[in-house]
């Protein structure tokens, strides 16, 4: 038996599984990882994929050899800086891959079975969008629900610090005029960052219980935050300082981040 594979339509097929999965990836992960960076890895992923696929080598050297078109395809898309990342990442991306292609199959048999027809390309195409975006809305009304921890570092030029970082859906600061989501430092030792002389925002918060008042939001040109061993740099982030008398006790220092935030471009 004979068996014809087109590298064309491989390939396309791979690439557009590669950035769905990726993409679901990157929402289970919080990451935050650019759709740029995802079209990328996907590409580059299926490219090199079909390469290994078509190569006149054994099934036990394909196998590596997929490793490693993975770990490629991981490298551009996620900032990985340790192993623990990586194998985070590894086991989120295998979850996705296996309930995407579950997924797929599943409701290829069910339409089959009850309307005795096959699903062509185009409804294909129109079933994975779809399917793509219920994942992503399912994922992050789970998301709502949860509090991750991780490590926060400030950086305001010489300066440098880390803090416990948390990030919670309950913050919905933003600054006023901008519009942009503002994180919260609660904590005594890292607000000598600042001094009286730095320029502030005035940020209105209020809590449950609490009186409405207002807080001092310093612009922080780069903070690189690491949530599950992978790191996301971000920039230009407004940060709002609990005052003195309402923080916690030093050694206790937490930035409070907004999950949108992390979708900051």
């Amino acid at each position: 038996m004979t068996l014809e594979i087109y590298w064309d339509i491989a390939f396309l097929k791979m690439a557009m599984f590669n950035a769905c999965t990726l993409r679901l990836t990157n929402e289970l992960v919080w990451n935050g990882a650019k759709s740029r960076r995802i079209v990328a890895g996907a590409l580059t992923g299926a490219a090199l994929s079909v390469l290994v696929l078509l190569a006149p080598i054994c099934i036990w050297v394909k196998l590596p050899a997929e490793l490693l078109c993975f770990a490629c395809m991981a490298w551009i898309t996620f900032p990985i800086k340790t192993m623990q990342g990586g194998l985070k990442l590894l086991e989120s991306y295998l979850a996705c891959s296996v309930c995407w292609a579950g997924g797929m199959i599943l409701i290829q048999r069910s339409v089959r079975h009850l309307w005795g027809w096959s699903m062509n390309a185009g409804m294909v195409l129109i079933l994975e969008p779809l399917m793509l975006c219920g994942g992503v809305t399912w994922i992050r009304m789970g998301r709502k629900r949860n509090r991750r921890e991780g490590v926060a570092t400030i950086v305001i030029g010489e300066k440098k610090m880390a803090v416990k970082a948390l990030v919670d859906s309950g913050n919905f600061l933003t600054e006023p005029i901008s519009g942009k989501p503002v994180c919260v430092l609660d904590g005594r030792e890292a607000q000598k960052l600042w001094g009286e002389e730095d320029l502030f925002r005035v940020i209105p918060w209020h809590g449950i219980g609490e009186k409405r008042g207002i807080l001092k939001g310093y612009p922080v040109p780069e903070l690189q935050l690491e949530l599950g061993g992978l790191v996301k740099t971000l920039h230009n982030v407004y940060v709002a300082v609990v005052p003195e008398k309402m923080a916690k006790e030093e050694g206790r220092d937490c930035l409070i981040i907004s999950p949108k935030t992390l979708e900051e471009p």
